[in-house]
């Protein structure tokens, strides 16, 4: 998490378990918010064992901008695809249930999992507790 993609001695730090041939015996595992994949990125991951990304993505469109402040939807489904192509990457998206979304899961799911062959790990939120009144008259 945090989007180590953005830091850069994220790379440093990849590049120097390379050069000590490291790399062979290690497995990177990434939550992603998918705002930064580039190419010197992937020309990194594929010198490891093994590379999984779990790409944390909420919704769809302009709700997923929406609910990951920062994202362009655009953006997120381009790197999304991006990954896809790639047999050595084990991906996967984590979507968060809120409020936000809760109506769209149905959508979300046929997109992701029907549509692109992605599978999807739930999260769900638990904070702050919202309590519902359920009597609807």
């Amino acid at each position: 998490g945090g989007e180590p993609t953005l830091i850069k001695k994220h790379f440093v730090y990849l590049e120097k378990l390379i050069e000590k041939g490291f790399n062979d015996n290690i497995e990177l595992w990434y939550n992603l918010n998918l705002t930064n994949v580039d190419d010197e990125l992937l020309e990194y991951w594929k010198k490891f064992k093994k590379c999984s990304i779990s790409a944390s993505i909420d919704d769809l469109y302009e709700r997923n901008e929406f609910i990951r402040s920062g994202s362009i939807w655009e953006i997120t489904f381009q790197n999304l695809k991006k990954l896809q192509k790639y047999d050595w990457i084990d991906l996967s998206v984590v979507q968060t249930i809120s409020l936000y979304n809760i109506e769209n899961i149905a959508e979300f799911y046929k997109f992701v999992v029907i549509d692109h062959k992605i599978p999807i790990h739930i999260n769900w939120v638990y904070d702050p507790f919202v309590e519902i009144d359920l009597n609807i008259a």
